[in-house]
């Protein structure tokens, strides 16, 4: 379990390094040539993609401890990806699911109730959790 936790932290760390870093420079260059309050509420719909990122990680590294195959856990990342967006279209529990926190149209409207997004985070971070121990779990049966 240690290798796959440090595995995770290490590409969380990088995940958390580029995205940041990204969005400072992003930022920094529209405060200078435009202005940064166009968009309010910016800092949380940003954290809002963040943490996508992070559980889409999870769900790629999850995957990678079923299947040694590097493009098998692609595909499967992006069919699980896919279907959460066939979800989201035919489904009135649309705000359930983490790519809820993706959404364009609530990423540009003026403001966002933030109390629409607790059913999307909670899931969020209890699947990132699931992600990790079955993870482990599946990576501890191989490694024996």
């Amino acid at each position: 379990w240690k290798i796959y936790v440090s595995k995770w932290l290490t590409g969380l760390l990088f995940w958390t390094l580029s995205y940041w870093g990204c969005y400072l420079i992003t930022y920094i260059y529209t405060a200078i040539y435009w202005n940064n309050l166009i968009i309010p509420q910016l800092e949380i719909k940003s954290f809002y993609a963040y943490l996508w990122g992070v559980w889409l990680y999870s769900l790629f590294l999850c995957f990678s401890s079923f299947f040694s195959s590097s493009s098998l856990v692609l595909v499967i990342g992006g069919i699980s990806v896919a279907g959460l967006y066939l979800f989201e279209m035919f489904s009135k529990s649309a705000h359930y699911s983490p790519l809820y926190l993706m959404s364009g149209s609530n990423i540009l409207k003026e403001t966002i109730q933030l109390n629409d997004y607790w059913p999307s985070l909670i899931i969020t971070c209890l699947t990132i959790l699931l992600f990790l121990i079955v993870g482990i779990l599946v990576f501890n049966k191989k490694e024996c």
